[in-house]
């Protein structure tokens, strides 16, 4: 920022600025930023934790009176104002790695061959967009595939952790061939049982389907 503007010093020193206005309209801040009625400008940095996230400026009127007993508002209107930024640059850094993890969770072959399948997920409310809620397909040995529905309890991302870890045990048991539906799930459990506290829990059904004579041999853990 320019040094010798208004908004320059308030981001550089952090505190807030004064400036007549017809200093204003000499050059030290945009014209259209100085209507004929305003007499005092004041601008403040909206800042938290050592970063400044925007500038306010305020025009004053003739008949407004602003003193040094003024300064400390604005000082915390700044800070408030920082905060707010800050925690909604969070919140949204925050939803954006929550869809990118529900994406991976809820992810899906294109397509596998010997069979035909679709798909749709809708969470039930907003604040659960993340979450327990998974289900899979996938090719196992010639002609079987490999399919899973489950729910993690809870919401957000501790629940998607959990989550991760049934989705990708399930898939590398059953990878290892050889071993039935009512085996993966029990493997599975075990791993769980062993990574999680215990009021934690996960619902889930597996299957494989033999694509030769369509016989679908399943293990059902509660759900």
């Amino acid at each position: 920022p320019d040094h010798e503007s208004l908004a320059g010093r308030a981001v550089i020193t952090g505190r807030v600025q004064t400036l007549e206005a017809d200093t204003a309209r000499a050059g030290s801040v945009e014209p259209e930023a100085t209507p004929a009625e305003t007499r005092r400008l004041v601008a403040f940095p909206a800042k938290a934790h050592g970063r400044t996230f925007a500038l306010i400026t305020l025009g004053f009127a003739a008949e407004s009176v602003f003193g040094e007993k003024e300064i400390p508002l604005y000082e915390a209107i700044g800070d408030q104002l920082g905060i707010a930024i800050e925690n909604i640059r969070q919140f949204q850094a925050e939803r954006d790695i929550a869809d990118r993890l529900q994406e991976a969770l809820l992810s899906m072959p294109h397509s596998l061959s010997g069979v035909e399948f679709a798909h749709a997920y809708h969470s039930s409310t907003e604040a659960a967009r993340v979450g327990g809620d998974f289900y899979d397909l996938f090719a196992l040995e010639p002609d079987h595939i490999g399919m899973s529905i489950g729910d993690v309890a809870g919401k957000g991302i501790d629940a998607a952790v959990l989550t991760s870890l049934a989705k990708h045990t399930i898939r590398a048991h059953a990878f290892e061939g050889g071993k039935t539906p009512a085996r993966v799930i029990s493997l599975t459990n075990e791993v769980i049982h062993e990574a999680t506290p215990p009021d934690s829990f996960v619902t889930i059904f597996f299957a494989i389907l033999d694509l030769r004579d369509g016989r679908l041999t399943y293990a059902n853990a509660g759900h």
